[in-house]
């Protein structure tokens, strides 16, 4: 069997692949023969493709990845890159083709590395703000469906819960039981994830981006526009660049649309200018965080930069600090504490700022936490959420371990949580006690009645099912339905006693060969609860 997994990234887009008959993953080869470059600032090395895309005009043709960026000044209008935050609104539609020309050339890719025609499943990962069904999770999975990659065999996950897949299968220092936070930083998103390694797996505890003060702009985007500002301010050239761009009128992603009053050549070489300007910012947020104490840019007649570490760092700490204070809120949201976490782990490409170790030390020494941030040498921090996603298949957590995470919810009374672990786990018995008991939300019984009534060939709701149509709980009242659904109960020959004991009282009843004492056991209220099943 052999697994993809897609990062699909604002800047970057990289992919894996797992097979299962090794127990090997491998990153999928992004060079293609034509002018391999060694530029990393600008083609991202041989295991990243730049998410984006080129209409070639004259040949009728897409390019995507690393052709497109070579191909995107011979015409600027037609070249695009950064559409991944869009995908989040309504306008997402607009970009799904763009999107498909992305999986399709790493699909494509995938299988030369695998040498396969196609893939037992792919899986593709979204930022975690994403909810099922929403806008970016319905142009995913339109796009993947576009670029004709399997669509019965897709899966959609969050990029933390990815690179902590990752993460346990590097890591051999997590220990049973341990609380870990996953915090993501990459180009254009930030996704922290609360996490827990529990009897060898991963259980989700919670990956809620809900309290970001400005919003989700948090990602490598949004430093280099800050470098940018810097940039233009400081640099009569760039601005004016910038001031002939303005001067157009804009489309309605905020694109310079060329008219009658700027020539061709004008724009063109205002676009190339552009480029060059684009470029600064990243090679600067990259010459910044390997400990150099001041970058500088210099084009002899053109301009001459100059930005200090420190002028960096007093740049870009508020978005530093949202990073944090999400996390305290993250935190919060699920009852713990900063004392409760063993590790921190760094991931994405922007995560190797130095500042935000700096920040999360200083947070540690406040709490009085004792969590460790391991070093980048010690997991592949820059292709985790890659390798997570093709690794899912085998690592994600069965039906029976969700029951047991639920049930640990259920006694911490995390009620959230464990409804998150029996709706993957399609429990349906333990959501609809959960209904049935109020826990977490207002008790329905007409709701509790539903979910039990969508599985026909579980005992235990079918049990349920039999006790409320006896009672007349979220139905009316009706015994000769209580007797079919205890004799199905009873025709799937379950064998736990305690359920079985119950039924036989239930069924003796509703055929009139009960005692008082049996009648009485089952108008008690808490004749329903059986906590302690497991199937």
């Amino acid at each position: 069997m052999k697994y993809l997994g897609i990062d699909f990234g604002t800047i970057w887009t990289k992919a894996a692949v797992y097979d299962t008959d090794t127990g090997r993953g491998v990153l999928v080869n992004m060079e293609d023969s034509v002018a391999a470059n060694t530029d990393f600032e600008l083609y991202g090395g041989q295991y990243a493709c730049p998410t984006a895309v080129f209409f070639d005009k004259a040949n009728n043709v897409y390019y995507t990845g690393k052709k497109a960026v070579r191909s995107r000044n011979q015409d600027p209008e037609n070249y695009h890159d950064k559409f991944k935050p869009f995908l989040s609104g309504p306008e997402a539609g607009r970009w799904v083709a763009d999107v498909a020309y992305v999986l399709k050339n790493v699909h494509d890719r995938a299988c030369q590395t695998a040498k396969v025609n196609s893939f037992n499943k792919v899986v593709l990962t979204i930022p975690s703000s994403t909810i099922c069904n929403d806008y970016r999770w319905n142009a995913m999975m339109s796009a993947a469906h576009l670029a004709q990659i399997d669509y019965n065999g897709i899966e959609i996950i969050k990029e933390p819960e990815a690179a902590a897949y990752s993460i346990i299968k590097e890591k051999s220092t997590i220990n049973n039981n341990d609380k870990f936070l996953v915090y993501d930083l990459g180009g254009g998103t930030f996704d922290p994830a609360l996490l827990q390694f529990y009897n060898g797996t991963l259980r989700v505890i919670g990956e809620r981006d809900s309290a970001i003060p400005r919003g989700k702009n948090i990602g490598g985007i949004y430093i280099d526009a800050l470098i940018n500002k810097d940039l233009v301010q400081m640099t009569p050239f760039f601005q004016e660049v910038v001031d002939l761009l303005m001067s157009m009128p804009m489309d309605e992603y905020g694109r310079p649309i060329r008219n009658e009053t700027v020539s061709i050549r004008d724009y063109v070489a205002a676009m190339r200018d552009v480029d060059k300007l684009s470029q600064i910012p990243i090679d600067a947020k990259h010459q910044l965080s390997t400990g150099i104490t001041e970058y500088h840019k210099q084009e002899f007649g053109l301009f001459d930069y100059h930005l200090s570490l420190d002028d960096y760092n007093e740049m870009i700490e508020p978005l530093i600090d949202d990073t944090i204070q999400c996390c305290d809120v993250l935190l919060a949201d699920y009852g713990w504490e900063w004392k409760d976490i063993k590790k921190v782990f760094l991931v994405g490409g922007s995560s190797v700022i130095p500042l935000i170790k700096k920040k999360l030390v200083r947070k540690k020494t406040i709490e009085g936490a004792m969590f460790e941030i391991p070093s980048f040498d010690s997991y592949d921090y820059l292709y985790a959420v890659a390798k997570g996603a093709a690794m899912f298949e085998v690592l994600k957590p069965t039906p029976a371990q969700r029951l047991q995470f639920g049930l640990q919810c259920l006694n911490n009374k995390e009620y959230d949580e464990a409804e998150f672990q029996f709706t993957e786990g399609s429990q349906y018995y333990w959501l609809g006690l959960m209904e049935y008991e109020g826990l977490g939300r207002r008790k329905s019984y007409r709701k509790a009645f539903e979910i039990f009534s969508m599985l026909n060939n579980d005992p235990l709701c079918l049990f349920m099912v039999a006790l409320m149509y006896f009672r007349g709980e979220g139905v009316k009242k009706n015994d000769t339905n209580a007797l079919e659904y205890a004799k199905k109960f009873f025709g799937l020959g379950f064998n736990n006693k305690t359920v079985k004991d119950k039924a036989s009282v239930l069924y003796n009843v509703l055929v009139g060969m009960a005692s008082q004492t049996q009648i009485e056991m089952v108008y008690n209220s808490k004749f329903h609860l059986l906590w302690n099943i497991q199937r």
